[in-house]
């Protein structure tokens, strides 16, 4: 295995072979200064800016404050409704007192 983690060298992955459709052990690296970085950058700052001006009018239309809400009323029948369990508590009292004390 190759050492990658160098000053200088970019990883881009493994090597694909197109011959046989596989993934070769190599590794793809390039050296940094034959990249053109500060064009990706420029553009991924373009991409941000127009993703930025889409997000703001979006949510300016789907504003939950302004959104008109109707009111459902739903009842339930006698068919949907389960009792699991009942239960009775008593607890004996004398006027304001409880009756054992």
């Amino acid at each position: 295995m190759q050492d990658f983690e160098k000053l200088g060298a970019f990883y881009l992955g493994k090597a694909f072979g197109l011959g046989k459709k596989k993934r070769k052990d190599d590794l793809l690296l390039y050296d940094s200064r034959d990249l053109v970085t500060h064009a990706v950058c420029v553009g991924m700052t373009d991409l941000d800016a127009e993703l930025q001006s889409e997000l703001d009018a979006s949510s300016a239309s789907t504003d939950p404050a302004t959104e008109k809400l109707e009111t459902l009323t739903l009842r339930p029948k006698k068919t949907d409704i389960t009792v699991r369990k009942v239960a009775l508590v008593w607890l004996p009292y004398r006027g304001d007192a409880p009756a054992f004390g």
